[in-house]
């Protein structure tokens, strides 16, 4: 058999035994071109992670709770648990008065340790604060001031502009500091107080 015939008859060999590979690699021949698609298949594809504004447990964010000091209203610092309670914790804070250093320097509340005083909850841009039945025959001067107090606790916390008093879960009529009295959520211009010119802490 001439040379140059055995010679192409080799090529042809290798040539079979290697179809079986190039066809394996999954490219198949295409009688024309083929625009392939760059997007992942739908199970190859994980959800994006999504950024979360859930505080971790035992976190805690700073607010302002008012004291009175000399004529006026004064905010000091509290720390307080960083969840959907922020009000609730707030009017409790105000509510457990000056700490020693605190009394030490002046300050003082109209608001007593023990009155059964709770920020419900948020309705709006209104805060709901619910008082005791006892809070009704407070003296005036320590009513306005109590109220004053709230007031301004409340209206501290981001997206708080008002407040409205129940007590037991009925809307009550409250003195603002004029003298008149009303049912509507009142805010910090009902009370106007003549705030020490001194820093928070």
């Amino acid at each position: 058999m001439p040379q140059a015939r055995i010679t192409r008859l080799v090529f042809l060999v290798v040539a079979l035994a290697a179809a079986p590979a190039v066809a394996g690699c999954g490219v198949g021949g295409q009688s024309s071109p083929v625009v392939l698609s760059d997007e992942v298949p739908a199970d190859l594809r994980s959800a994006p992670a999504e950024p979360t504004t859930t505080a971790a447990p035992g976190r805690t964010q700073r607010v302002e709770v008012y004291f009175t000091l000399q004529r006026g209203l004064q905010p000091v610092l509290r720390d307080v648990p960083n969840d959907a309670s922020v009000l609730a914790a707030a009017i409790d804070a105000l509510r457990r008065g000056p700490n020693a250093a605190e009394s030490a320097n002046g300050f003082r509340s109209a608001i007593l340790p023990d009155a059964r005083i709770q920020g419900s909850r948020v309705d709006g841009a209104i805060a709901l604060i619910d008082l005791p039945d006892s809070f009704l025959t407070t003296p005036p001067v320590d009513q306005n001031t109590s109220l004053a107090q709230m007031v301004y606790t409340a209206t501290a916390i981001p997206g708080i502009s008002g407040v409205r008093f129940t007590v037991d879960g009925r809307v009550v009529a409250v003195p603002r500091t004029d003298g008149t009295l009303t049912r509507e959520p009142v805010s910090r211009t009902d009370f106007p107080a003549q705030l020490p010119a001194r820093p928070a802490g």
